[in-house]
């Protein structure tokens, strides 16, 4: 019994979840899930407020934004220009085992340089190759003129994959 109610609690956290994300379809055939990982990236992109830093905000700044919205991960720009990501794994791997003190550290010490970027027209199927196969786990989603419109995590796209497929044959 325990386990059917962690089951219960859990299948709604995801149902929640997956109230965010349009145009749920059932699968039948391998060729729907074809199908489905041909779609733009784009239908999983939500117009939300991308999380920005500048190379010299200190760590604990950074750190204190994942928290307070409560996301994974903050763009490092310079103007437009993307110069790296920070997540919080980075924080993790890159920082906190370190006697350094997070209110003067940059978060350009630590941030990952130059981070993949894909256009909203690429592939569902593209943006989980290119994140597998890179070991990241947060893509920078750009429009046609490299300006940043989203940050997609892997949480997104498996939200997203399991809301639209019932069942595969």
């Amino acid at each position: 019994m325990k386990n059917s109610k962690t089951l219960a609690v859990a299948s709604d956290n995801i149902s929640s979840d997956l109230a965010a994300y349009p145009i749920p379809i059932k699968l039948n055939t391998k060729l729907q899930l074809v199908e489905l990982l041909n779609r733009p990236v784009s239908e999983i992109v939500k117009v939300k407020h991308i999380r920005k830093c500048s190379p010299e905000t200190p760590i604990h700044d950074a750190v204190t934004l994942l928290q307070t919205e409560n996301v994974g991960s903050v763009v490092i720009t310079d103007g437009l220009k993307v110069l790296g990501i920070f997540t919080e794994r980075d924080f993790l791997i890159k920082f906190a085992l370190k006697p350094l003190d997070p209110k003067k550290e940059p978060i350009s010490s630590f941030m990952t340089k130059n981070p993949i970027c894909v256009q909203r027209q690429a592939t569902i199927g593209q943006v989980l190759v290119s994140m597998g196969t890179g070991k990241f786990r947060h893509i920078i989603v750009t429009d046609n003129y490299q300006n940043v419109e989203s940050v997609l995590s892997m949480k997104d796209l498996v939200a997203y994959l399991v809301g639209s497929i019932s069942e595969v044959i």
